[in-house]
């Protein structure tokens, strides 16, 4: 298989999610002001979800 077949058989979302993730990434590498409260909300969150299980 060379690689004009790979990417024409590729389907369009995906290369919009790549778009999308490519984009989220670059902009994750500046820094940004975030509230308190919603810096602590995942890991309550995932504190929550682990201790749910048992």
């Amino acid at each position: 298989m060379n690689l004009s077949e790979f990417f024409s058989h590729v389907p369009v979302w995906v290369w919009l999610l790549l778009a999308f993730l490519l984009r989220r990434g670059y902009a994750a590498l500046y820094d940004r002001q975030m509230s308190t409260g919603r810096l602590f909300l995942l890991p309550v969150l995932f504190l929550i979800w682990g201790g749910g299980t048992q």
